[in-house]
């Protein structure tokens, strides 16, 4: 068998090799929050470092946390938009690399919840893969968060600024 101990920082220590391998420990004791939008370059990828950015910021979690995004209709490795990055860099969050990439049945299989930024995306997910149903959600319960894309600058540091409320609030849920 195979021991795992874990420490009061939130860490682990596999105290003996078993069955199980360290990467599929390390895989059970990471949660993986995974935000979608149409084409994931502006809406889901400014969730994605909001997040990476809030989670940083954070010391003695118990359960570490990944975040990665994807688009419901996107091609792989279009750049983020100029303007989702500058409407980090206002709110002092650096932009992470970022490339489109297409959601898939394996992404969505993968998270532990996945937020999408309208009920459109939610249930083009759900219709992906029915068995991730119940961890798909938007990411404001109340309201679609409008697609930025084409917009001036200010319509971007608004739609970031929504986001950015939206995620602290599901952060703070997810504990």
């Amino acid at each position: 068998s195979t021991l795992v101990r874990l420490n009061e920082q939130g860490g682990y220590e596999v105290g003996r090799r078993g069955a199980y391998e360290e990467r599929y420990i390390a895989k059970q004791l990471t949660r993986t929050v995974l935000f979608i939008c149409t084409g994931n370059t502006c809406r889901s990828p400014m969730a994605e470092a909001i997040a990476a950015h809030e989670l940083a910021s954070r010391a003695g979690t118990t359960l570490q946390t990944q975040v990665a995004s994807a688009g419901t209709q996107a091609g792989f490795g279009v750049p983020a938009t100029t303007e989702g990055n500058r409407a980090l860099e206002l709110m002092g969050i650096p932009a992470r690399p970022h490339y489109s990439t297409p959601l898939t049945r394996d992404m969505l299989r993968e998270a532990d919840v996945v937020y999408a930024m309208t009920r459109v995306h939610a249930d083009a997910a759900k219709a992906m893969d029915p068995s991730s149903a119940a961890k798909i959600h938007t990411l404001d319960p109340s309201a679609d968060i409008p697609d930025p894309y084409g917009s001036s600058q200010e319509v971007y540091n608004r739609t970031a600024q929504t986001i950015r409320e939206a995620v602290l609030r599901r952060l703070a849920e997810l504990g």
